[in-house]
């Protein structure tokens, strides 16, 4: 099992957990907030965020373990355990901080926003992910099932993309999907020799 499949396991399990125990005060402490970033330096919710979700949403961790199973798992077994790892990590954490850092903009244009406003979820990562992998084989086909001839990764992954902004949720933390996005593009091209065999 690849580090990829094990990150599908654990957002799967927490995801479960959430289900059974949707009133724990422990998953308050995994989320991202401004107040718990900026107020109180709580810097490792920048990884904790992602690996919850809303438990009124099983379609969002959903969406993320299959688009990291199909893009993760050929990624993870080319990188390697700890270079896929720290990417994910890192796709994750730049999600956190533009999410986190798009309320002191809008703050500073004089827009008050609820600094108790949490953001949770592995999109971030997962489509830093996607974009990495994307990059890497651009021209891989992906099977996905049924009836449907096989679709380039690419053209999965810009689909994945433009979803959450095509869904127009506002529930959606839009800045964690960019940030995510823009983390790996970041470390594909600072490691394009490496990243595009």
């Amino acid at each position: 099992m690849n580090a990829a499949s094990v990150l599908v396991v654990a957002l799967t399990v927490v995801a479960l957990l959430q289900l059974l125990f949707p009133t724990s005060k422990a998953w308050a402490q995994l989320l991202l907030s401004p107040w718990s970033f900026w107020e109180r330096g709580e810097v490792w919710r920048l990884v904790t965020y992602s690996f919850v979700h809303s438990p009124d949403s099983l379609w969002h961790v959903g969406v993320n373990a299959l688009a990291l199973w199909i893009f993760g798992r050929p990624l993870a077994a080319q990188l390697e355990t700890r270079p896929f790892l720290a990417l994910y990590f890192l796709c994750a954490g730049g999600g956190g901080l533009v999410a986190m850092g798009w309320p002191l903009v809008v703050r500073a244009a004089g827009i008050t926003i609820d600094p108790f406003v949490s953001t949770a979820g592995a999109s971030g990562a997962v489509l830093g992910v996607v974009v990495a992998d994307s990059l890497r084989s651009p021209r891989r086909e992906i099977a996905l099932g049924f009836w449907l001839p096989p679709i380039r990764a690419l053209y999965v992954a810009l689909f994945l993309l433009i979803l959450p902004f095509a869904a127009a949720a506002p529930h959606i933390s839009w800045a964690a999907h960019l940030g995510g996005v823009a983390t790996a593009l970041g470390i594909s091209l600072a490691v394009k020799d490496h990243l595009h065999k």
